[in-house]
C-alpha cells in the first residue's frame, strides 16, 4: 500500500458473525473476518449486517451495552471510526468505517423509507475539505423487488445532489454494499441464473420477474438504475479499462437459490470511476455468506475528479463497450 493508495472495501458479514460467546467475547467468525479486513487496511469500509452492533430504542440497557460493545470492538480492531444505520423492519442493519487520517467524515440522516436505512457520510479529503464524497452503505431489500425499486429510486437521490450532469465541482458520489439484486448480464463472468432450475420459488419470486412467455428474468433494477443515472460498477471498470476480469467474480450465491452471483458491488460517479487502480474480490469463504469487494483508487486522481479535471465517463459505456467486446 502506498501513500497515493485509498482503498474502499465493503463487505456483508453474515449476522455480524453470530451472537457473542458465553464470556462475552465476539464469536469466532467475528473476529477472523476482522482480522482479514484490517490485513487489507482499508480506509473506507461499508458493512452489512451488523445485527449485534446495533440496538433499537426500548431494548433492554443490558442488550443495548453488548451492542456498543461489539461496536466499539469493531472499531478498534480496525483502527477506524464507526458509524451505524438504525435498523429499520430489519434486524441487519448497515455501518461504515473510515481511517480518520485519510478523510474527515459525518454521518447524514435518513427519512426516506427503508426496510434497512443505509448509512450514509459525507467525507472529504484534507487537500479538499470544501469538496464532498457522498458514501452510502447499503442492504437493499432481499424479499420485494417493489421495495428494491423504490430503495434504487432512494439512492438516486444521492446524485441529485452531486450534479453529476454539471462540469463545476460538486462532490463525488460512492455507493457500495449488498444490492440483493443482479448485474446487467452483458460482459459479465458469472453466469445469469437459470431460474428454471431454481428450486426455493419464494427467493425466486424475491430475485425474478416473471416474463410473458412464463419465463423468469433477474431483477437488475438497481443496477440499471445506476447507470440510468450516471453511476458506474467498479468491477466493470476493473474488467474493461484494467483488464482485470477477475473483478467479476461472484460474491455470494447458494445452490437452491441460482448458484454464484454478483450481488455486491460498488458504484461510483463518472469522474471517480476513472480514479480506481483495481478491484479484488476477498475469498471470506467460513466467516460469511457473502465475500468481501475491496476497491483501490489512486489518491491523486481522485483529486482530479472530484475537480472535475477529467471529461466524465458517459452513462452505460462501459456495458457498452462489454456489449461491443
Amino acid at each position: 500500500m502506498t501513500t497515493d493508495e485509498i482503498r474502499v472495501m465493503t463487505f456483508n458479514l453474515e449476522h455480524d458473525g453470530g451472537p457473542n460467546n458465553s464470556d462475552g467475547t465476539p464469536p469466532r467468525q467475528w473476529t477472523e473476518a476482522h482480522k482479514e479486513i484490517a490485513r487489507h487496511q482499508p480506509d473506507i469500509l461499508a458493512r452489512q449486517e451488523m445485527t449485534a452492533s446495533q440496538s433499537r430504542p426500548g431494548d433492554p440497557r443490558h442488550e443495548v451495552a453488548a451492542a456498543d460493545r461489539r461496536f466499539a470492538a469493531a472499531q478498534r480492531a480496525l483502527g477506524m471510526k464507526g458509524f451505524r444505520a438504525p435498523k429499520g423492519l430489519g434486524r441487519n442493519p448497515t455501518g461504515a468505517f473510515v481511517r480518520e487520517q485519510t478523510f474527515t467524515a459525518a454521518q447524514v440522516p435518513h427519512r426516506l423509507v427503508w426496510r434497512t436505512p443505509p448509512t450514509t457520510l459525507t467525507l472529504a479529503l484534507p487537500e479538499l475539505p470544501h469538496i464532498p464524497i457522498t458514501l452510502w452503505s447499503v442492504h437493499l431489500a432481499f424479499h420485494s423487488r417493489t421495495q428494491r425499486q423504490l430503495e434504487a429510486d432512494n439512492v438516486s437521490t444521492a446524485l441529485d445532489k452531486a450534479k453529476l450532469h454539471r462540469d463545476h465541482p460538486a462532490g463525488g458520489v460512492l455507493v457500495l454494499g449488498d444490492m440483493n439484486s443482479y448485474a446487467v448480464p452483458l460482459g459479465e463472468e458469472v453466469p445469469p441464473v437459470n431460474w428454471t432450475n431454481v428450486t426455493d420459488l419464494a427467493h425466486r419470486h424475491h430475485r425474478a420477474i416473471q416474463q410473458d412467455d412464463g419465463t423468469w428474468a433477474s431483477c437488475v433494477h438497481m443496477d440499471t438504475t445506476m447507470h440510468n443515472i450516471g453511476m458506474h460498477d467498479a468491477a466493470r471498470w476493473a474488467a474493461i479499462r484494467l483488464h482485470t476480469p477477475s473483478a467479476l467474480g461472484p460474491t455470494a450465491g447458494k445452490p437452491d437459490q441460482g448458484g454464484p452471483s454478483r450481488l455486491d458491488r460498488v458504484y461510483a460517479d463518472p469522474w471517480t470511476i476513472q480514479s480506481i487502480t483495481g478491484v479484488k474480490v476477498i475469498d471470506m469463504t467460513g466467516v460469511s455468506d457473502h465475500n468481501a469487494v475491496l476497491v483501490t483508487i489512486s489518491r491523486a486522481k481522485l483529486v482530479e475528479a472530484l475537480q472535475r479535471q477529467t471529461a466524465p465517463l458517459a452513462p452505460w459505456e462501459l456495458i457498452n463497450e462489454a456489449a461491443s467486446m
